[in-house]
């Protein structure tokens, strides 16, 4: 090839883009010279071409001003020859795309650049002026031509329509103005702004002169708004200056008014007007008239109820509630001193607690009241008028009400299918219920029936303890909580799922009547199922045959030996208990004295295995007594344990006795726990009756309703009664404490 030569290249032009590309005219700026060969540079202006300097740095991303001419100089690297030749490169603007809009009620087209506003692509349908008020929502679209370059664009005008609040009218009103329920979106203010901080609730009753915004927002992004306000303005009403009762003994002076009040026979002025200073000498009702003096007429009637004669009262009950279950409530008595008067006046009220001290006026009880015996009980009420001195008297009853009790019934779940009166019941299991910071313990007995009493009012949340009881999975419900709101009985029952099968029996001895020489004694040997599998075996009871021999039992054993009794048991239900009635005759003295000690021991077997075999084995050491008391406690092993039984139960009996001589409706019984027992493994066994138990904190509290216990005079054998229990000494028991079991109360009432 000879000297270089530069082929003309055709001009470049683009739309929207200012960066080129120029090095796509290499190709043919060079024609058929080798580019091995030959170089091509690119050029602002051709001095610089000719004279190769200042070349453009990147021809291939080239950003050029609208338009420019270029210069390409081809070199020959061989010869040194060179060419030049130009073509010339301009771009053309498009439209920018724009944002969607979303406005309040209109949204006014802005000026453009290029282009123009059309209400169809490409420049159709009808042409959009910049300055164009659009109400409703649309899409609007751009479109410009430029050169060889046309381009098209949109976007979508969204209108939110702005809430329309009306122009209230202002408001003048006698004493007050209740705010009418506003259309949704619309609230009232105290200031402008709508500001959370200044709202006024719809109905709200405002009784000064206020001035009230109104108002309005969409709830959208915008939020569109809108406001207005009114006044209102309150006007207040004449107050009455009469009481609405006034009592007097033998006649009444109508008293003089304040300027515009007015006495009438009749409502709102009308009737015959009545003179100040008429005296009324019979019960009637007579109108005050009042005009007002305001910028309108807030005029007011009031009654008012002339009384001659003894004052006339309204009679009262008032009732307490008494939450301890002492019968022992407190009364204030002057807080009902404004229900029994009802708006009279020149009335003295006073209570007294029989009828002559009523009568006289004399040894007033002073408020607060608190009754002398438990239970109901009534004062007499003595009203005089303090003017004239005639009075008169009513009885008034105080009631004590119980609290609210709770009670319901656990049962087992041994088919699967939720708990009916079909499922057995759950014996043992500990119920808890909350009541604010307080924390009750109630415990099923036999018939799985636990009871909470006089718990207070409030909101009380009751649930099964699976802590207690590990032999069952989850009670249904887990909890249930109630609102109580004062007497009366609450119920719940709940259902238990056995959880993995588990047996184990336990197995105690108690005394019931102690031994002595020469008497009979007797014991009860109680068989506990403490799992969730029906069990069958038998218990075993070793005795000492020198010094005591057996008399009988209930039921009789199923086998016996001279000093072991054996009996058989089948089908003892989960968390149940069978327990046997043995009597002994003691021998009497040189072979037995007061002071000896009575050795037993029991045993329980199991067809199953059993998962605890540690509490399968019991004794009992029994000092001899020359007397006893009938109402007494005694624990199994004896009066003292080893280290090595801290660990163990200690099982309680708890012996009582009607000495009355008529039957015993309730008893109660109320046993502190000592501070060295472990209060959380408290658990009731088993009872002579149906009973109810609960625990709160060290203090547990046994309760027979309707046990109908008989007086020892009317049937002796049937006097009798016992409660059976258990609970672990607390784990760091040291040698020579001593567990103090006298503090023990029993109550057999017929009250209560």
């Amino acid at each position: 090839f000879g000297q270089a030569t530069a082929y003309p290249a055709p001009n470049l032009s683009q739309c929207g883009n200012e960066v080129f590309n120029l090095t796509v005219q290499t190709p043919i700026i060079l024609g058929n010279q080798p580019a091995g060969q030959f170089t091509v540079g690119y050029f602002l202006s051709q001095a610089d071409a000719t004279a190769n300097v200042n070349p453009i740095a990147n021809p291939s991303s080239f950003i050029s001003p609208p338009t420019l001419v270029v210069y390409a100089r081809v070199d020959n690297t061989g010869d040194g020859s060179f060419a030049v030749t130009s073509f010339s490169i301009s771009w053309f603007p498009t439209l920018q795309p724009m944002p969607d809009i979303v406005a309040c009620s209109s949204y006014t087209l802005p000026e453009l650049l290029v282009g123009q506003y059309s209400s169809a692509p490409n420049g159709g349908g009808i042409i959009l002026p910049p300055g164009t008020i659009l109400t409703a929502s649309q899409t609007v679209f751009l479109f410009d031509v430029n050169g060889s370059c046309a381009s098209d664009e949109s976007f979508i005008v969204t209108i939110v329509n702005t809430p329309i609040v009306p122009d209230f009218p202002d408001v003048a009103t006698c004493n007050n103005y209740v705010l009418p329920v506003l259309p949704p979106g619309m609230t009232y203010h105290s200031a402008p702004g709508g500001n959370f901080s200044t709202l006024i609730p719809a109905s709200y009753v405002i009784t000064s002169s206020t001035q009230v915004y109104v108002f309005g927002q969409s709830g959208t992004v915008p939020n569109c708004t809108s406001e207005s306000s009114f006044m209102v303005t309150i006007y207040s009403s004449p107050p009455p200056v009469l009481p609405s009762r006034i009592s007097r003994c033998v006649s009444y002076e109508l008293s003089v008014l304040p300027t515009n009040y007015h006495y009438y026979t009749s409502a709102n002025g009308t009737g015959t007007e009545i003179a100040a200073g008429t005296t009324i000498t019979q019960s009637e009702t007579i109108h005050v008239y009042a005009t007002s003096e305001s910028g309108i007429a807030c005029n007011i009637d009031f009654p008012v109820s002339i009384e001659i004669g003894v004052p006339q009262i309204t009679p009262v009950t008032y009732e307490v509630l008494d939450c301890d279950g002492d019968g022992f409530a407190t009364f204030d008595l002057g807080s009902k001193i404004p229900e029994i008067l009802d708006g009279l006046t020149d009335v003295a009220v006073t209570f007294h607690e029989s009828l002559f001290d009523a009568q006289m006026g004399t040894n007033a009880v002073i408020s607060p009241y608190n009754n002398i015996i438990p239970g109901n009980i009534s004062l007499w009420v003595r009203s005089m008028n303090t003017l004239d001195g005639c009075y008169t008297i009513f009885q008034t009853q105080l009631t004590v009400l119980q609290c609210a009790n709770i009670a319901g019934v656990v049962r087992i779940d041994t088919d699967g299918n939720g708990c009916s009166q079909t499922d057995p019941p759950a014996g043992g299991i500990e119920v808890v219920c909350t009541h604010g910071n307080s924390i009750f313990y109630s415990y099923t007995n036999a018939q799985g029936e636990y009871e909470f009493t006089n718990i207070p009012q409030g909101v009380s949340t009751v649930y099964v303890s699976t802590g207690a009881q590990i032999n069952f999975g989850a009670a249904t419900p887990t909890a249930h909580t109630f609102n109580l709101s004062g007497p009366g009985n609450y119920t719940q029952d709940f259902c238990i799922t056995p959880a993995a099968p588990v047996s184990d029996a336990s197995v105690s001895i108690l005394a019931n009547i102690p031994a002595r020489p020469g008497m009979m004694a007797s014991y009860y040997l109680a068989v506990q199922n403490n799992g969730n599998t029906v069990l069958d075996g038998s218990a075993t009871l070793n005795y000492y045959a020198p010094v005591e021999t057996f008399a009988t039992s209930n039921p009789f054993p199923s086998a016996s030996t001279a000093n072991t009794l054996t009996f058989n048991f089948t089908g003892l239900q989960p968390y149940a208990v069978q327990y046997y009635f043995i009597q002994f005759n003691i021998a009497s003295p040189p072979t037995v004295n007061a002071g000896n000690i009575l050795q037993y021991s029991a045993t329980v077997n199991t067809t199953q295995t059993d998962a605890n075999p540690d509490n399968n084995e019991a004794v009992l050491n029994q000092f001899v007594v020359n007397s006893y008391d009938p109402n007494d406690m005694a624990v199994s092993p004896g009066s003292y344990i080893l280290q090595s039984q801290v660990q163990d139960d200690l099982t309680y009996m708890i012996n009582f006795q009607n000495l009355g001589t008529a039957d015993a409706i309730n008893v109660r019984i109320e046993n502190t726990l000592d501070q060295k027992l472990d209060w959380s493994t408290f658990r009731p066994v088993t009872a002579s009756h149906g009973f109810a138990v609960q625990r709160d904190g060290d203090h547990v509290v046994f309760r027979f309703n309707n046990i109908n216990l008989p007086a020892e005079s009317e049937d002796e054998p049937a006097s009798h009664g016992f409660i059976i229990y258990k609970v672990k000494p607390i784990s760091n028991m040291a040698i020579d404490d001593i567990i103090l079991t006298t503090l023990i109360f029993i109550l057999i009432s017929i009250h209560r």
